[in-house]
Parts: structure tokens; C-alpha cells; sequence
């Protein structure tokens, strides 16, 4: 019985490392999934001239429904179609796993969407669409090395318990 708890007290911290990793690939796929859905927003904005509520209500992204982004900004949609992205955005900031410089730029575009002249909006979807693949990029190019710090940390954390205890 001994045995049993202490497997499972070492295992707890592997399991814990491995989460963290996986926690960290969902996070790179919001932000992929965003970089697409402002990608998306700025062509029909741009070729269509499309409609705030017409441009986001239709969208489907998986990654962006699990995160609860698009079906909080769908049903803000239905309230007020003008301030849907603003509300939506400052909602869903904490959930969407964004860096600061990413929250800032995210929020400021969305404070000011669906109010300027055409020129001005497309202008501003390049600027966040900018920040975001940036900082996609940087997040991209450290998500391997964190993902083998997590789960080393949680293997060695593991190993350290069933050691001590033993």
C-alpha cells in the first residue's frame, strides 16, 4: 500500500509538468486562431465592406469556441452589434491566454473598430494583425524549450518526492 501511495505521489508532479506543456500548445493555438480570425475580419472588411455583425457572427474557429471568445461575442452581437468586439475582447482577455503587449493592442483596436472611416480600419487591422504575428512568432520560437522545462520540471519534482520518501 505504501509502494502505491508513493508512486502516486511522484506521478502527481509528472502529471502537473505535463498539463503546464499541453497548456502551453492550446495557448499557441488561440493565439494562431486569432491571428486567423482577424486575418478573416480584415478581407471582408476590406473586399466586402461588410457589417461588424456580419463579419463575426458566421466566424468558426474550434480553438476560439473553446476559449469561449466566439460565443461570447456572438451573444454580445445580439445585444449590440457596435460594441460586441469591445465587449467580447475585455471579457475573454484572461481566457485567451494573451501576452500584455498582445492584450494592449487587442484592446485598443477593438475600442475603436466599426468607428473610423474604411482607410482607418484597414490601417488599424494591419497594425494588430502586426503585433499579433510577432508576437506569435516569439511565442512560437520559445513554446518547445517551456514545454521541455515544464515536463522536466514535473519528472524531476516526481522523482525528487519518490526519492525523499522512500
Amino acid at each position: 500500500m505504501k509502494s502505491i501511495g508513493l508512486i502516486f505521489l511522484s506521478l502527481v508532479p509528472m502529471a502537473i509538468g505535463f498539463f503546464k506543456g499541453e497548456e502551453l500548445g492550446r495557448a499557441g493555438k488561440i493565439k494562431k486562431a486569432l491571428i486567423d480570425f482577424f486575418q478573416t475580419a480584415r478581407t471582408q472588411v476590406a473586399l466586402y465592406r461588410r457589417e461588424q455583425k456580419d463579419i463575426f457572427f458566421d466566424y468558426e474557429d474550434k480553438n476560439l469556441e473553446k476559449a469561449g471568445f466566439l460565443p461570447l461575442l456572438r451573444e454580445e452581437i445580439q445585444k449590440d452589434p457596435c460594441l460586441a468586439l469591445k465587449r467580447a475582447m475585455d471579457s475573454s482577455l484572461n481566457t485567451l491566454n494573451l501576452s500584455a503587449i498582445e492584450s494592449k493592442a487587442l484592446t485598443e483596436f477593438s475600442e475603436n473598430f466599426g468607428m473610423q472611416s474604411h482607410a482607418s480600419q484597414l490601417t488599424d487591422f494591419d497594425k494588430v494583425l502586426s503585433v499579433l504575428n510577432e508576437e506569435y512568432e516569439r511565442f512560437e520560437k520559445d513554446l518547445q524549450g517551456k514545454i521541455k522545462l515544464n515536463r522536466t520540471i514535473g519528472i524531476t519534482a516526481g522523482l525528487g518526492i519518490y526519492i525523499l520518501l522512500i
